[in-house]
């Protein structure tokens, strides 16, 4: 069946938070490198092209994505509605594209007040979620709401899903979650919130019954709330194991996010930073070259697509931006030109290398020549960087 989180609930935003709820679904969208694939057909070659999933769709109206630049998968597409200010998902696997998806969910969560809750397959507990939201938006969200299982009964019943049946307790307790593992009720407690749930009692009836529990469980010294409050005392002494950051989100170092890069944004490693003077080197030798034989012209569609297709074809599923494609095809510089030939030349020179590879994947992906490639495709699609190493 795959991997999946939903949301349950009322998922509306109020008013005065929509913009800024809006603005963090959109960051982390973009620094956790959601994209949508669209597709080029020319000239007998099809190739896809990358664009932003935090970039606004206007021939449907919508944000979307289906691809992870960092996991370097495809899954099911993601959704965010700007009027409606809601965020959807479908199957998401185990990794980066769970994780990004997960704290876009968890946003509507801690912006709905508690209206609407996370749940699914997430590989990031709500906890750990939370930590990272705070830490890179600097609010002071909690968990708190979670700790009241009247206020989860409620929002979801106000859940589509519930229309025709009462949430049972097993899908209360998993609203109710914190952790990576779950902490339920003594076991005669969970029989008496079943039953109750199965009672065909008065709305007051059964609101009377949840406060007592909740007060019960969730206010004693050894309940809930106090287990919360332990937890909460030691991350502040120890603020290194929650201190979760953009690398942890990705499993990726700084090198990898080069395409994101700008002047004091992040550091690059000496190792990037010598492979970009080494690229900077080899451009101008084609460059000079290109001038010398006084034939520079406009870079054709044509010979652009037969070039992307045979690096999908060699590096098993790496692609262009979009953004860079067309800005290629509008260049006539012999510095463009230079570029578009040191990416073929790359792509020549590693053909018979990862030959070998095709029939292993992970080998494949984190081999040297294809990490370059797409070193290389994110260093044009960043027109800064591009702009000071290739010229252009």
């Amino acid at each position: 069946m795959g991997a999946i989180i939903e949301i349950l609930g009322d998922c509306s935003i109020p008013r005065d938070k929509r913009e800024e709820f809006q603005d963090c679904i959109l960051h982390v969208l973009d620094i956790g490198g959601m994209m949508r694939l669209e597709e080029v057909c020319k000239y007998g070659k099809s190739v896809c092209l990358m664009t932003k999933a935090s970039e606004f769709d206007e021939e449907i109206g919508y944000y979307w994505g289906v691809y992870n630049y960092f996991e370097d998968n495809e899954w099911e597409p993601i959704d965010y509605f700007p009027q409606e200010q809601y965020f959807r998902s479908r199957k998401v696997g185990g990794s980066v594209y769970n994780r990004v998806v997960g704290i876009c969910h968890m946003l509507q969560e801690l912006y709905s007040s508690g209206r609407c809750y996370v749940r699914g397959d997430l590989t990031w507990s709500p906890l750990k979620m939370v930590s990272w939201i705070n830490k890179e938006f600097g609010t002071n969200f909690d968990l708190e709401h979670r700790m009241d299982m009247l206020k989860i009964y409620r929002a979801l019943q106000s859940d589509y899903y519930f229309k025709d049946k009462k949430p049972c307790i097993d899908e209360l307790i998993d609203c109710a979650e914190i952790y990576n593992k779950r902490y339920r009720f003594v076991e005669s407690s969970r029989e008496a919130l079943r039953d109750k749930i199965r009672l065909e009692g008065s709305a007051e009836e059964a609101e009377n019954f949840f406060e007592g529990l909740r007060e019960y469980y969730f206010c004693s010294r050894d309940g809930y709330t106090q287990k919360l409050l332990e937890l909460l005392e030691m991350m502040a002494e120890l603020d290194y194991e929650y201190d979760f950051s953009t690398d942890d989100l990705l499993e990726c170092g700084s090198d990898e996010r080069l395409y994101w890069w700008s002047e004091g944004a992040f550091d690059l490693s000496p190792r990037c930073l010598t492979w970009l003077s080494g690229i900077q080197e080899k451009h101008q030798e084609i460059v000079e070259k290109i001038r010398k034989n006084g034939k520079t012209c406009k870079i054709t569609a044509k010979k652009l697509l037969t070039i992307l297709e045979r690096i999908d074809d060699v590096y098993d599923g790496l692609y262009m931006f979009e953004e860079t494609y067309y800005e290629m095809l509008e260049q006539r510089s012999a510095e463009a030109m230079g570029a578009v030939k040191l990416m073929e030349s790359m792509c020549l020179q590693a053909e018979p290398v990862l030959e070998k590879y095709q029939d292993d994947w992970y080998r494949l992906r984190f081999s040297r020549p294809r990490r370059e490639m797409k070193l290389y495709l994110a260093l044009l699609g960043n027109r800064y960087l591009r702009k000071k190493t290739l010229s252009f």
